[in-house]
């Protein structure tokens, strides 16, 4: 999921979160149900509710292995201030590697100029 142009002034429908999830990536409801300890209908009612307490969310994501908390934080804007920083490594090593192509486009240029 990636990071939208505007957010949405109300909270997201986290039923229609869970519910794309599951359609997209072919989850057995009835499967995740028995996983959870709770009814089939239960999850029909997760994938409506627009909300729902976060230690059922949790749950769900452990389960299934995916970051809802992360696709809900994407919605909001990268002006909102967090406690970490989760792409401080990806940061560093975008960084060092823009040093290095700075560095091997000079050398590329030094071994152009001595060709001719």
């Amino acid at each position: 999921m990636t990071k939208k142009t505007s957010t949405p002034s109300t909270a997201p429908h986290l039923g229609s979160i869970l519910a794309s999830h599951i359609a997209k990536n072919k989850v057995s409801q009835a499967s995740l149900a028995r996983a959870l300890g709770i009814a089939p209908t239960a999850i029909i009612g997760y994938k409506k509710a627009a909300s729902m307490q976060t230690k059922t969310l949790w749950r769900i994501s452990r389960l299934l292995k995916h970051n809802f908390f992360m696709d809900i934080a994407l919605l909001l804007p990268d002006t909102f201030s967090s406690s970490t920083n989760i792409f401080e490594a990806r940061d560093q090593e975008i960084e060092t590697l823009k040093r290095r192509i700075e560095i091997l486009e000079a050398e590329k240029a030094v071994l152009l100029e001595s060709r001719r």
